[in-house]
C-alpha cells in the first residue's frame, strides 16, 4: 500500500512538473521580459514640392497620387486610399500621409498630373518611383510600433507643347 501511494504522487509530480513545464509556469517573477507578439511596424508619408523643370519655380494645382496596382486595391480602405492623393498648393507642396510600405513594391509609383487645364500653364503627365531610403524619422515609437518616417522628394514637371 506504502509503495503504491508512493509510485502515485511520484508519477503526479512528474505529470505536474511537465504540464507547468509544457503551458509555460516556469517563471512568475515581476522582473521577466514581457512577451509580445506581433510584427513590428511604421508610419511613412512622402512629401515634396513639384516645380517647373526649366525654371525651378513652384506649380500649384497639380495632383500627385500612389498609383495602386488594380490586382491589389481592393485590399485597401476607401478612406486610407484617399491619403494616397492630393494636389500641390501655391508653393508647389504635397503630402501624401500613411503611404504603403515597401513589402508591396520595392518603389513606389508616383503619378503626377496637370488638373487645373492651362490656369497656371500646361504640364505634362508623369510617374516617377521613389523609395524609403534616406526617409527621416519624424516620430519616436515604443514597442512594436518603429516610429513615423518622412521621405522628401522634388518632382520637375516639363511644360506640355500645344500645337496651335
Amino acid at each position: 500500500m506504502k509503495k503504491t501511494k508512493r509510485q502515485f504522487i511520484k508519477g503526479t509530480n512528474w505529470a505536474l512538473a511537465g504540464l507547468m513545464g509544457l503551458l509555460g509556469f516556469t517563471d512568475c517573477s515581476n522582473d521577466s521580459p514581457v512577451d509580445m507578439y506581433g510584427t513590428p511596424w511604421s508610419r511613412y508619408h512622402i512629401k515634396g514640392t513639384v516645380v517647373n523643370k526649366i525654371t525651378g519655380e513652384p506649380v500649384k494645382d497639380i495632383e500627385v497620387k500612389i498609383a495602386i496596382p488594380a490586382s491589389i486595391a481592393s485590399y485597401f480602405p476607401e478612406e486610407l486610399k484617399n491619403s494616397w492623393k492630393t494636389a500641390t498648393d501655391k508653393e508647389g507642396a504635397f503630402k501624401l500621409s500613411n503611404t504603403p510600405e515597401s513589402y508591396l513594391t520595392e518603389e513606389i509609383p508616383i503619378v503626377v498630373s496637370d488638373i487645373d487645364g492651362a490656369e497656371n500653364g500646361l504640364y505634362q503627365s508623369d510617374t516617377i518611383y521613389t523609395d524609403y531610403k534616406g526617409a527621416i524619422k519624424t516620430e519616436e515609437g515604443k514597442g512594436w510600433y518603429n516610429g513615423e518616417f518622412t521621405k522628401t522628394i522634388q518632382i520637375e514637371l516639363e511644360e506640355r507643347k500645344t500645337d496651335e
